[in-house]
């Protein structure tokens, strides 16, 4: 359960209040150096404003496999980083560094062009090539909670100290019962209104508690770092999260992501997502 949590929900990530948010859905080409071979590339990035830079993370895809980008922008010079994660080139990383410029459509609307070159090492992001893309990119406008970035803000082991100080008191708390499997105790806290409930776990009835589950519903704004939150269409889980759907658990009615117990699961309603669920004996 951890594993997969640890993917999910990967670290305490607190962005200030309505931070600035646009998803690009780039279509570009990559060319290498040496060798001259080339290939498209396909890539869904999430910029997300953090003070005087942005955060971009999202998901890339070419004929070697699908990967991950993590990374930011200063200005309009970027480096960030691509980590393959299926494919002939698993395991493997490069490094990009490029610039960017943005044509306006609308108040919440721009074509983004994106360019730059790519390396072998961190130290070296020109060794390996170039690249250019084009995407068109929309502005998130729905409202953002107070200090939350996106799901991955809560990660395995929070503490309620820490979880409080990102939502405030909750609304209710359910009664300590003990987990006679493991002999843990658990109990579910929640805030109704934010549409959040979290499963928090003690080894004592009275002890410090911390999280090991979370559960999105409506009316929560709060999105995964690929951009999936409540109402966002099964075709966007899919682009998402591709090769990481576990397509014997997945029907019309729910996606999964890894293991049915220990992963993240994902109820649907006419084809929009219901709920997003991530901890242990998802059900």
């Amino acid at each position: 359960m951890k594993t997969l949590l640890a993917l999910i929900l990967v670290s305490v990530l607190a962005t200030p209040a309505h931070a600035e948010s646009w998803r690009c859905q780039y279509k570009g080409r990559w060319i290498t150096t040496r060798t001259r071979n080339t290939d498209k590339m396909d890539w869904v990035l999430v910029w997300e404003k953090a003070g005087a830079k942005w955060k971009v993370v999202g998901d890339y895809s070419d004929k070697y496999g699908r990967a991950s980008f993590d990374g930011e922008c200063d200005d309009t010079k970027c480096d960030f980083e691509q980590s393959y994660k299926t494919g002939k080139l698993a395991g493997k990383k490069y490094y990009f560094t490029g610039s960017y410029t943005d044509r306006a459509l609308s108040a919440t609307s721009t074509e983004n062009t994106f360019k730059g070159t790519w390396g072998y090492a961190k130290s070296n992001r020109l060794n390996g090539g170039i690249w250019d893309s084009i995407a068109t990119c929309k502005q998130d406008t729905s409202a953002k909670p107070a200090t939350l970035a996106t799901l991955e803000t809560f990660g395995v082991g929070l503490t309620q100290v820490e979880v409080v100080k990102l939502l405030g008191e909750p609304a209710s708390k359910s009664p300590v019962i003990e987990q006679f499997a493991d002999g843990t105790f658990v109990t579910e806290w929640k805030w109704p209104a934010k549409g959040i409930e979290i499963g928090m776990t003690s080894r004592t009835t009275n002890g410090a508690f911390t999280l090991y589950s979370i559960m999105l519903k409506s009316p929560s704004t709060i999105r995964t770092k690929h951009g999936v939150g409540i109402g966002s269409s099964r075709a966007d889980v899919q682009r998402a999260y591709g090769e990481q759907i576990n397509g014997d658990e997945s029907d019309a009615t729910k996606i999964v992501i890894g293991e049915a117990h220990g992963g993240a699961y994902i109820a649907l309603a006419n084809g929009k997502v219901k709920s997003i669920y991530v901890g242990s004996a998802a059900e």
